[in-house]
């Protein structure tokens, strides 16, 4: 099975480096706008799992209840960096999870998905701090993706679709003839 998170020695400027460097990358928006930030393939076969597991987990994700404790887990991590960085699925099937740059005034909160980060950055201008600060971050987002296949697996471990017939009431507009 793929495990994002990898040690990095945050003693090590080079160290430090190649991982920000070799980091996977995906398109912040659409591949038009030229920006990337940091990212994961969560692509259920890219995955490395068993083929059983692999065909549970392609059913579940058209269910909208199956991204409902995933989705958790993505509010949890931004909550935790007062929105400054979020966490979105992107891509043609939302396959990736994309690490924005966003913020919050008062209430509101808003991200800058068309912001890319560290897109072809050296890092030598860095100090050792602000590098150690980056790939915290970055080893923390890795471990949120580990947290999203681990949860993922484990509904498909713990959960079986079902089929419920429901009726939804609703109330429509008609055109009635008017009395003479």
């Amino acid at each position: 099975m793929t495990e994002f998170y990898r040690p990095v020695d945050l003693r090590s400027r080079a160290a430090m480096t190649a991982y920000l460097k070799n980091h996977f990358r995906y398109d912040t928006e659409n591949s038009w706008n030229r920006s990337t930030s940091y990212a994961c393939n969560l692509k259920v076969q890219h995955l490395g799992l068993e083929h059983d597991l692999v065909m549970q987990l392609f059913d579940l994700v058209n269910l909208p209840e199956f991204y409902e404790p995933l989705n958790d887990l993505c509010r949890e991590f931004d909550r935790a960096h007062d929105y400054r960085w979020q966490v979105g699925f992107n891509g043609r099937s939302g396959g990736y999870l994309v690490l924005y740059q966003g913020g919050r005034q008062g209430k509101q909160v808003f991200c800058q998905p068309g912001l890319s980060t560290d897109m072809g950055e050296d890092f030598e201008d860095w100090e050792m701090f602000q590098l150690r600060e980056r790939v915290k971050l970055v080893q923390e987002f890795d471990r949120l993706c580990d947290a999203i296949v681990q949860e993922a697996i484990y509904i498909a471990l713990n959960y079986e679709i079902t089929e419920e017939t429901y009726i939804v009431q609703a109330t429509r507009q008609v055109l009635t003839p008017v009395a003479a």
